[in-house]
């Protein structure tokens, strides 16, 4: 989607979250070029080149964006330093390691949606990505 639509349609409205899931779910194609499929927990998902990316809608129209680097980690002190390290310094995207996955999250208000914000946070995350992966080593690797 160029400048021009996005900027045409900057605000959509959503009546409740499962709308508003289904929107961003119809959006991705157009922003990111590659399809959202859904998987459960009432969620999206998409193996990307940088992770699996799962987009949900938690409640109050509030989108949540996850995505779980590949690999599997394990936690220890100088890991979970590097990640605190990361996270005072981020101001759109949170770090952190749970089920031994190095995992990249971001969330952004729904109501109203607004097309360029959902593109440049997820943009956001999939910039983080190679940058924490050339940091960390992950046990499988």
């Amino acid at each position: 989607m160029d400048d021009v639509e996005l900027h045409e349609r900057s605000l959509i409205s959503a009546d409740d979250d499962a709308a508003l899931l289904r929107i961003v779910g119809e959006l991705f194609p157009e922003l990111f070029g590659f399809s959202l499929t859904p998987v459960p927990e009432d969620a999206l998902a998409a193996d990307t080149e940088v992770g699996t990316l799962f987009v949900g809608v938690l409640s109050d129209f509030v989108i949540s964006l996850e995505l779980r680097l590949p690999g599997r980690y394990r936690a220890t002190p100088e890991l979970l330093a590097y990640l605190n390290e990361e996270n005072a310094g981020s101001a759109f995207l949170t770090f952190s390691v749970l089920d031994d996955h190095v995992w990249v999250s971001a969330s952004i208000d729904g109501r109203p949606l607004v097309p360029i914000h959902l593109a440049r946070v997820v943009t956001y995350l999939f910039q983080a990505a190679p940058a924490i992966l050339a940091e960390v080593t992950p046990e499988d690797g």
